[in-house]
C-alpha cells in the first residue's frame, strides 16, 4: 500500500481504485472502505471525470452518420464448404474448357476464328477492286440509270443535264 505521509491512499491508488478497483492491494481496498477522506478524495475523481465526459459530448461534432455495432452473435456455426456443389462446379467448368479447347482444335493446330487461305482473300481483294473500278467509270444506280435516256447513260454529265437543264436556269 502506496500511502502519502498522512496515512491515506495516493493519487495512483485513488486513481486506479476509480478505474479498476479488483487491481488494488487487500489492505488498500479495506482502507478505501475505512477512510471517509479517501473515500471523498475518490467521490472528486469519479466526478471530475464525469465533468469530462459531459464537456466532451457538448464540444464533440456530431458524426457523419450514426455508428452502428452489430449484434453479437451467441450461436456461431462454422461456415459451410460447400461440398458436393463445389466439387460439381468445378467439374462443370473443367468440362466447359475441355470442350472449348477441342473445338478451337484442328489437327493439332489451333485454329484462328477466321482462318481464309491467301488465294481466298486474293479473290475477295480482286472483287472488291473490280467494284471499285466499275463505280469509277459508272456511279450512276441501276435504277436511276432506268429512268435516264440511253444517250445520257454514257456519262455523269449527260444524266445531270438531263435531270437538272442548266440551258432552260435563267439568271
Amino acid at each position: 500500500m502506496s500511502t502519502n505521509d498522512r496515512g491515506h491512499l495516493g493519487t495512483e491508488e485513488l486513481n486506479l481504485s476509480v478505474i479498476a478497483e479488483q487491481d488494488l492491494d487487500r489492505n488498500s481496498r479495506e482502507h478505501l472502505q475505512a477512510c471517509t477522506v479517501c473515500r471523498r478524495e475518490r467521490q472528486l475523481i469519479v466526478e471530475q471525470l464525469g465533468l469530462v465526459g459531459t464537456l466532451a459530448k457538448r464540444y464533440a461534432p456530431e458524426p457523419s452518420r450514426k455508428v452502428v455495432l452489430p449484434a453479437m452473435e451467441t450461436d456461431r456455426r462454422p461456415a459451410r464448404t460447400f461440398g458436393w456443389q463445389l466439387a460439381f462446379g468445378a467439374a462443370a467448368a473443367c468440362a466447359l474448357l475441355l470442350i472449348t479447347f477441342s473445338l478451337t482444335l484442328d489437327n493439332g493446330r489451333f485454329r484462328g476464328p477466321d482462318q481464309m487461305s491467301i488465294a481466298q482473300e486474293m479473290e475477295e481483294d480482286e472483287r472488291l477492286m473490280a467494284g471499285v473500278s466499275s463505280l469509277e467509270e459508272d456511279p450512276l444506280l441501276e435504277d436511276y440509270r432506268k429512268i435516264s435516256p440511253e444517250e445520257a447513260t454514257s456519262g455523269l454529265d449527260d444524266t445531270l443535264d438531263f435531270i437538272v437543264p442548266v440551258d432552260e436556269i435563267k439568271v
